[in-house]
C-alpha cells in the first residue's frame, strides 16, 4: 500500500494546484487530468483488492465470531466496491456530487457504498467483538470509527473547504482499524 500512497502523492504533485485539504483524493483520478488513469488504475484500484484481500485472510483469527467476521468482509467488500469502481468510474473534473456525467454519478454511488459499508462493517466488528476479553479494545476501537465515518461520510461535502481534510481523516479510521486488527494478530502470533 506504501506504492499506492506515493503514486497518490507523486500524482497530487503534479497536479496544478491540487490540494489535499480541500479536494477530494478523487480528483487525482478525475477525467481530464494529467496522471488520471494512473492514479486510478496504481493505487485506487490496488488498494480496493487489497483491502479485500486482507479481510479474506484474517477471517479465520476471528473464529467463533460470527458477526465480526461478517462485519470484517462488508468492510473488505465495500472499500473494494469504493475503490476499484472509482478506478473504473473516474469522476468529473471536480468530482460533483450532484449532476454531470454517467459516470460521475456511478463514481458518487460506489464512494458511497465504501463509506456506508464502512460504518456498517466496524459496527458489525463492534457488535460481534464487544464481549470478546480478547477482542474488546478493537470492539472500542470499531464502534468510535463507526460512529466517526457515518456522521462525517455522509456531509463531507459540507465541510468544503476542508473537505479533502475530512476526507482523509475518514480514510485513516477506515484503512486504520484493519491495520490495528494486523498488528493484535501479529502480537498474539
Amino acid at each position: 500500500m506504501a506504492n499506492a500512497a506515493q503514486v497518490v502523492f507523486f500524482g497530487a504533485r503534479r497536479a496544478d494546484g491540487y490540494s489535499h485539504v480541500s479536494q477530494f483524493i478523487s480528483e487525482l483520478g478525475e477525467h481530464g487530468s494529467r496522471d488520471g488513469f494512473a492514479v486510478s488504475w496504481g493505487a485506487f484500484a490496488p488498494v480496493g483488492a487489497l483491502v479485500l484481500a486482507f479481510a479474506l485472510l484474517v477471517l479465520p483469527a476471528f473464529r467463533g465470531q460470527r458477526l465480526a467476521q461478517v462485519g470484517l468482509l462488508v468492510i473488505g467488500v465495500s472499500v473494494a466496491i469504493g475503490y476499484v469502481g472509482s478506478a473504473a468510474f473516474r469522476c468529473d473534473p471536480g468530482c460533483p456530487e450532484m449532476g454531470g456525467s454517467t459516470t460521475q454519478e456511478w463514481h458518487f454511488i460506489v464512494s458511497y457504498v465504501d463509506y456506508v459499508g464502512a460504518a456498517i462493517g466496524l459496527g458489525l466488528c463492534w457488535y460481534g467483538l464487544r464481549a470478546s476479553e480478547r477482542w474488546s479494545r478493537l470492539a472500542r476501537v470499531a464502534l468510535v470509527g463507526a460512529v466517526l465515518v457515518a456522521a462525517s461520510g455522509p456531509v463531507i461535502s459540507s465541510f468544503d473547504g476542508t473537505k479533502g481534510l475530512t476526507q482523509r481523516a475518514i480514510e485513516v479510521v477506515i484503512f486504520g482499524w484493519p491495520t490495528l486488527v494486523a498488528i493484535a494478530i501479529l502480537r498474539r502470533g
